[in-house]
């Protein structure tokens, strides 16, 4: 990178950084307990994602640098009473990384980062945890998609995510694909995508706020749901149909931790699992604005 690069991402990043930190926090359901994650000096964490695997219990998070304006993933083990280990750096594919939705099946922990950047969607897969990854597969590509999850329902698999206009990275989608098998080359594009759900509103309107939930027999989606500034709120959906030809959505009005988490003020991003919840809020809404809750 050349000097007036470098001197242009710096001032671009820490300008960033004044305007839009946020701040990871954890709950141990059990205990109510709450832990605010520190944050590196000169970064911030966000995307927050949990994961119960062989025994342990991990937080995934965006670490944003604010002096080279961009991400990669940091994990940390979470202990006993909410002790958080030290943050390592798990994944850096060499561009802006973010959102490390994270998960395991079949015995394998996989890892499926925002790469939009690179305009793909690569599936990870995990040769130690947590910083040792093998690109697995990659799912899409020449697509500018962000804040990408998979479910497995009906068996089958679901890719859903963000999927931006050309020339018009303002303007996202909902946008789903599905494939019969996890690692495929060949996702088919979902017909919800002709409707282009959230297309016409602001600030990341409908972006995935965190993986898909089980909540008994309901499907529950975290969305964004901001209307004056990105990372303003979130909400929780509930999947009324989700076959290869039909997709349906509506408001959540039940009893849930992640629910109770999404309507707190200037929530961005939740995650539950090993009986924590992981959640982050914006701290600062403007030059000079913080948000105080």
């Amino acid at each position: 990178m050349s000097l007036a690069a470098a001197s242009l991402a710096f001032l671009d990043g820490m300008s960033r950084c004044a305007k839009e930190r946020y701040r990871v926090q954890l709950l141990d359901e059990a205990s109510g307990e709450t832990l605010a994650v520190a944050s590196p000096y000169a970064s911030y964490y966000a995307d927050p994602f949990l994961l119960v695997a062989r025994g342990e219990r991990w937080l995934f998070v965006e670490e944003f640098h604010c002096p080279s304006n961009r991400a990669h993933i940091s994990a940390m083990r979470v202990g006993e009473n909410l002790r958080v280990g030290e943050a390592v750096l798990a994944l850096d594919p060499g561009c802006h990384t973010s959102f490390p939705f994270v998960f395991e099946h079949d015995g394998a922990v996989y890892l499926l980062p925002e790469t939009s950047q690179a305009r793909s969607v690569d599936l990870y897969v995990c040769e130690g945890l947590p910083d040792r990854w093998r690109l697995a597969q990659r799912l899409l590509s020449g697509v500018d998609c962000a804040d990408s999850v998979l479910l497995l329902h009906g068996g089958v698999w679901y890719l859903v995510t963000s999927q931006a206009d050309e020339g018009a990275k303002q303007r996202r989608a909902l946008a789903i694909y599905w494939s019969e098998t996890l690692l495929s080359g060949h996702w088919t594009p979902h017909p919800v995508n002709r409707r282009r759900l959230y297309a016409d509103r602001p600030h990341g309107y409908g972006r995935n706020a965190g993986a898909i939930v089980r909540a008994g027999d309901d499907l529950l989606r975290p969305m964004q749901a901001s209307t004056r500034y990105y990372g303003e709120a979130a909400s929780l959906m509930r999947i009324d149909a989700l076959t290869p030809e039909r997709y349906a959505e509506a408001p959540y009005a039940g009893e849930h931790a992640t629910a109770r988490i999404a309507a707190l003020r200037s929530t961005h991003h939740v995650s539950a699992a090993g009986g924590l919840v992981a959640w982050d809020t914006r701290t600062h809404t403007g030059w000079f604005t913080r948000d105080r809750t």
